[in-house]
């Protein structure tokens, strides 16, 4: 009887409700901190293998996987070549 009482009555206190939010955060919050620099994925980019497709494949989940966003390639202080992890971002000029 307990059991039954305790599964139609499944009301929680505030105090129990604001420790779970605590602890588990909120479902509509989105961490897009980077976990990987642009430097990184840089470093990864010049040493790929392009004959494999499972390599360029790779980094290209990374930029989105690991939050990277988009930067500009600066060439003697001019932003020269733009990286998107969609490249509908930059336009619809933007070939994939």
């Amino acid at each position: 009887q307990a059991v039954t009482d305790i599964m139609e009555n499944n009301e929680i206190t505030e105090a129990r409700f604001a420790g779970i939010m605590a602890a588990v955060g909120s479902p509509f919050e989105v961490d897009t901190t980077p976990r990987q620099s642009h430097k990184s994925w840089l470093e990864k980019l010049a040493t790929a293998d392009f004959v494999s497709v499972r390599a360029v494949c790779r980094l290209d989940l990374d930029l989105v996987v690991n939050n990277i966003g988009y930067f500009d390639l600066l060439i003697n202080d001019e932003a020269t070549y733009t990286v998107a992890p969609y490249p509908d971002v930059l336009g619809p000029w933007t070939t994939n």
